[in-house]
């Protein structure tokens, strides 16, 4: 009896202790944090409680459906409506397919931003799977999903890096003076200056990302070019860690509106060898500014932007980064023939317009309204501008920089002029690397024009800058079997001749007086 008694007491405090543990388990009303360490700013992190359970120790069991889930959740083609043993089958692979699969419209738990530590904190969370993504991400920002079993406080360190983008254009004549110049390249800049006809060097840069937790990486550039641009395909080629990569590495297409727009894919860029971590990305072209361009403000913007996969866990989830703007500035030169006395308009004048170029000319050629189409080296092919009676000729379409007018051929009756003319277009524009696409007038602050030394202001949107080109009547000549001159020669050489004779009379007379 005594050892049977023993047994029981012993069965009885066993069982007991169990109940107790269970009841301490089911009764267990702690909660717990999920801290998310990323110091950006910006994002914001819920929490979906997917299952809950008894938490015994740091081991959940008796998993159940979290509240206001769907107890039933097809994955990969599976159904399941027991919680326990989808549970079982979870991880980050499978992620992105359960965030689609189950209801999230469940309640959640919204994180706050704890700036002085650079982490996010989502507290008051019981024990349970949670399946955490992003509600909100900044632009250019990159997507998180995962799953976390919180059976204590845990933390996460997401993928957060962005993707660089920037858009440059080389200015042919004025150096860029901002940092990073080296990085870009020579004279690669935010703003330039260029004559219609002339090929435009633009270029897009980019960095390679940390793509270590990625299957597939794919880049897509966009680049969207005003009436003024024409894209010369031939001209682009893309370079990843300063090495040309293959055109079986990326994709380009032209837009379906405009045909000087087009979008570059490189589908995976873990496939190309020099993608390494922190590389540069480069992307040159070309872009021949036509007839169509804009003259002064607002110029002729070309811009361009990026979408980059921003999820291992997708291969289809991207984000985009803003539209970066470059703009490309040109000018028209407007000269008037006037009569340097009544300042009269004179017509019949002629031109040829050049600049010099390794110290040759190369003379402008233009379209019947003034329009540039080129430069020839031969003044024989040269557009020649004849005036009208306005007096007026254009030359539409001009970098900055020092132009000659010769005047070639002079109104009746007028001096032709014996040296050129030169006409230096100055304009003024933001080379520090910061212009940020929307207010062009900051782009283009001034422009002038400088004619024998003398600097003549002109209205930037406009883009025009004038000078007047003075011609004066030449010397009366005889008509043809007239005296000429040979009179007025005979008439002073006798009129010396009786001076001399009054001279010589007067001094005899006071010597004999003397």
């Amino acid at each position: 009896m005594k050892k049977l008694v023993a047994i029981l007491m012993v069965l009885l405090l066993v069982l007991t202790s169990t109940a107790m543990a269970e009841m301490v388990s089911r009764s267990d009303t702690q909660s717990y944090t999920i801290t998310i360490n990323n110091s950006a700013e910006g994002y914001t992190y819920a929490a979906y409680q997917i299952f809950k359970g008894d938490l015994n120790g740091k081991v959940l069991s008796n998993i159940e459906w979290g509240d206001n889930v769907t107890p039933s959740v097809t994955l990969n083609g599976v159904t399941y409506t027991d919680a326990a043993a989808l549970s079982a089958v979870l991880n980050d692979g499978n992620v992105d397919a359960l965030a689609a699969a189950v209801n999230l419209t469940t309640a959640k738990a919204e994180s706050t931003f704890v700036a002085a530590e650079g982490k996010y904190v989502i507290d008051n969370l019981p024990a349970g799977y949670y399946l955490v993504k992003n509600t909100v991400v900044p632009e250019g920002g990159a997507h998180t999903k995962f799953i976390v079993c919180v059976v204590a406080n845990a933390a996460a360190s997401p993928k957060t890096d962005s993707t660089t983008h920037m858009k440059k254009v080389n200015e042919n004549v004025k150096a860029a003076t901002a940092p990073n110049t080296g990085a870009y390249g020579s004279n690669y800049n935010d703003v330039a200056d260029y004559s219609i006809g002339d090929e435009v060097p633009f270029a897009i840069y980019s960095k390679v990302p940390d793509m270590s937790h990625f299957a597939t990486y794919t880049m897509v550039f966009e680049d969207d070019m005003s009436d003024g641009l024409t894209f010369i395909p031939g001209s682009l080629k893309v370079s990843v860690g300063g090495t040309e990569i293959s055109k079986d590495a990326y994709t380009v297409v032209n837009g379906s509106s405009d045909a000087d727009d087009f979008t570059l894919t490189i589908t995976d860029l873990k496939k190309v060898a020099s993608a390494t971590t922190g590389a540069a990305i480069r992307i040159d072209f070309k872009a021949e500014l036509n007839k169509s361009a804009k003259i002064g403000l607002p110029g002729n913007p070309n811009k361009s932007r990026l979408s980059f996969s921003n999820n291992p866990n997708v291969s289809t989830s991207t984000t985009t980064t803003p539209w970066d703007e470059v703009v490309v500035f040109t000018y028209e030169l407007d000269v008037t023939k006037l009569d340097g006395s009544t300042q009269k308009p004179l017509a019949d004048a002629e031109f040829v317009f050049y600049r010099n170029v390794g110290g040759a000319p190369e003379y402008v050629i233009t379209d019947a309204s003034g329009v540039v189409t080129g430069w020839t080296a031969a003044q024989v092919n040269a557009t020649t501008f004849t005036t009208g009676e306005s007096g007026l000729i254009k030359i539409v379409g001009l970098d900055d920089g020092s132009y000659y007018l010769r005047e070639t051929k002079a109104p009746k009756g007028y001096n032709t002029l014996k040296a050129d003319i030169e006409c230096v277009v100055k304009a003024t524009t933001k080379n520090d690397q910061n212009y940020a696409g929307s207010a062009p007038d900051t782009a283009l602050t001034a422009l002038k024009l400088n004619v024998g030394g003398a600097t003549v202001d002109s209205d930037k949107n406009y883009g025009v800058v004038k000078t007047d080109v003075l011609n004066y009547i030449g010397a009366t000549l005889p008509e043809t079997g007239g005296i000429g001159t040979t009179l007025f020669y005979l008439l002073g050489g006798a009129m010396v001749a009786i001076s001399a004779l009054v001279l010589i009379i007067r001094r005899r007379a006071q010597a004999d007086q003397e």
